[in-house]
């Protein structure tokens, strides 16, 4: 290694490696790479055992959809359109609502039918005992009593509509004349 760096004669060009230089290379490749030469032999000449492994990912990319700029709704179309799935979800709130009550309704038919249809069977049945005489006595009783009593009911009401529908009259005939007459004039 010398050699290949000492001066040639007739030459002037500066050395490129002091002797402490190639002192210091000389102990690298005695003490480290010579040391392993017989490793590096081994591995570069013998063939290897190789164990490759492949393992496969999928990776699920998100596809937004969104549509170009060029596509994309003005304000006013915006609103436009919130405003008729707002007016289509009422509707459909509002359909559900009646569908709900017509049910409601329907069943509470039915309850009342079942109602009238047993009390009609208990009234066409005869009392097989003492206490339901007693009872069944009691009940026409109490259904005689409540029909006579909204019968009155309806009589007094009617009465008094018709009698404030008199005094109503007289007060607008008082009106219309300006008031000349006394309050004593009006006949009930």
């Amino acid at each position: 290694m010398l050699a290949f760096v000492t001066l040639k004669s007739g030459s002037d060009a500066p050395l490129l490696f002091t002797t402490l230089d190639v002192k210091h290379v000389t102990d690298f490749f005695t003490s480290g790479f010579f040391q392993h030469l017989r490793l590096y032999q081994y591995c570069l000449t013998k063939e290897q055992a190789h164990l490759a492994l492949q393992e496969q990912v999928m990776l699920e990319t998100a596809e937004l959809g969104f549509p170009p700029l060029s596509e994309a709704m003005t304000e006013a179309e915006r609103d436009d359109w919130q405003a008729s799935r707002a007016a289509a979800a009422a509707a459909a709130e509002a359909e559900r609502r009646a569908r709900a009550e017509a049910e409601e309704a329907a069943r509470l038919a039915a309850v009342e039918a079942a109602r009238i249809a047993a009390e009609e069977e208990a009234k066409k049945r005869k009392p097989q005992t003492l206490e339901e005489a007693v009872e069944f006595a009691v009940r026409d009783r109490l259904a005689a009593e409540r029909k006579a009593i909204e019968e009155e009911h309806a009589k007094r009401e009617k009465e008094l509509l018709d009698r404030i529908a008199q005094l109503e009259a007289a007060r607008a005939k008082m009106a219309g004349d300006g008031g000349n007459k006394s309050r004593g004039s009006i006949q009930g």
